[in-house]
């Protein structure tokens, strides 16, 4: 088995610039690695819904640092490398399928999974959704092919998803989903009315207050079901209604995480650990929307911003 001084667990922006503090401060070469289920070294999300999707940016463009920066500075990046199990007393990860390592201090920076439509019909498909560089590829490669689309949800995925094809043929059903955020949560009235106009001006049609019932289709979505009782017919579907924490990996570690911050979805645990300062920190995991504070200052419990992260 093989041991770091430092664990990074993750690929998103809070693991790129973790790494990047790291090495700012000077630490050995040889004790960090970056473990993560990608396939892709640390890179910045939002760009996936924006220049990537619109293929004004390349997977190079937004890595947080090419591999040049990880081989001189001697980082070990484990790419496609779910870990499985943790043991926190040992303080040992097991990863499928290179098996165990060791760690000194462990950062959790898993982010955030996407909340999936469970209604009929949601296994068709033609259904995407956005949070990982390979399902904006998958959906730019279905962009490419043009058609109707319907995006599901009022959120900024949901806002960038509209901005798909400009003139383009597009109907837009916004599922009223109890926790995804919605225009009217995101920005003031007036903000909210000027974007809807905008995307009205070009082709959106705007379907509010409506709830999605069931996708139909044989072996591919063709028509989404309204729980009104319309139907809406498509090519392709777009679901954006949000994410929830992805810390599936420590349930009954006997890690206590608390809910807080922005849509309730900030996780902070209870974990003691260290900072490169020795001050006595909390494990962080969070969503798009939660703030991952410098290493520095990890022990405290700053809420969210608008702050992006893994």
């Amino acid at each position: 088995m093989k041991n770091y001084k430092f664990v990074v667990l993750g690929s998103g922006v809070a693991a790129g610039h973790a790494v990047k503090e790291l090495v700012q401060r000077k630490v050995e070469h040889g004790s960090v690695a970056v473990i993560t289920a990608d396939d892709t070294l640390p890179y910045d999300r939002p760009p996936l819904s924006k220049g990537f999707l619109l293929g004004e940016k390349s997977p190079e463009d937004i890595l947080i640092e090419d591999v040049d920066f990880y081989n001189d500075h001697c980082i070990e990046v484990r790419l496609r490398q779910p870990v499985v199990n943790v043991d926190f007393d040992a303080k040992e990860l097991e990863c499928n399928p290179d098996g165990e390592v060791g760690y000194e201090q462990l950062l959790i920076t898993t982010g955030s999974k996407v909340r999936r439509l469970e209604v009929p019909g949601a296994e068709l498909d033609e259904l995407y959704y956005l949070r990982s560089l390979r399902d904006a590829q998958r959906l730019r490669q279905r962009i490419a092919r043009g058609g109707r689309a319907a995006v599901i949800g009022s959120g900024f995925i949901g806002m960038d998803g509209s901005r798909l094809r400009p003139g383009s043929q597009r109907r837009r059903a916004d599922h009223d989903f109890s926790r995804g955020p919605r225009f009217e949560e995101i920005f003031t009235p007036e903000v909210s009315a000027f974007f809807q106009k905008y995307f009205a001006e070009r082709g959106v049609k705007f379907m509010p207050n409506e709830r999605v019932k069931a996708f139909l289709g044989t072996g591919k979505v063709e028509r989404v079901y309204l729980e009104s009782g319309r139907e809406v017919p498509v090519d392709f579907v777009v679901a954006g209604i949000g994410v929830t924490p992805a810390n599936d990996l420590f349930v009954g570690t006997g890690l206590e995480m608390n809910r807080e911050g922005i849509s309730g979805e900030r996780v902070v645990t209870d974990q003691p650990a260290r900072s490169l300062g020795g001050r006595r920190c909390c494990v962080l995991s969070g969503s798009d929307f939660w703030k991952t504070p410098p290493i520095g200052s990890l022990g405290q419990r700053s809420r969210a911003g608008k702050a992006r992260r893994a």
